[in-house]
């Protein structure tokens, strides 16, 4: 990852942002020593970004079986996962 200040970006902006594509680096823009913003490749963000929906998708997934565990407890008491996944497999 590479800093740079605000004023010199502004004056090799095109020289970045060749960087950042071609050579896949992460620019740090700061000003006054103080970090600002991060410029990085398109295809870095969009992997990020879709990280973030799967794991969203995978905590709201966690979230509806806990409530189904909860609404339906009395009914699952006494039987254990490899009974009901056979009774599921067979019923297919």
């Amino acid at each position: 990852m590479k800093t740079i200040n605000a004023l010199a970006f502004r004056k090799k902006f095109g020289s970045i942002l060749d960087e950042v594509h071609f050579k896949k680096t992460h620019i740090i823009i700061s000003r006054s020593n103080k970090p600002l913003a991060v410029i990085i490749p398109f295809d870095d963000y969009k992997e990020q970004e879709e990280k973030k929906a799967r794991e969203k998708r995978l905590r709201l997934a966690a979230y509806k079986i806990d409530q189904w565990r909860k609404k339906h407890t009395q009914e699952l008491r006494g039987l254990s996962s490899i009974d009901v996944i056979r009774q599921i497999r067979t019923e297919r």
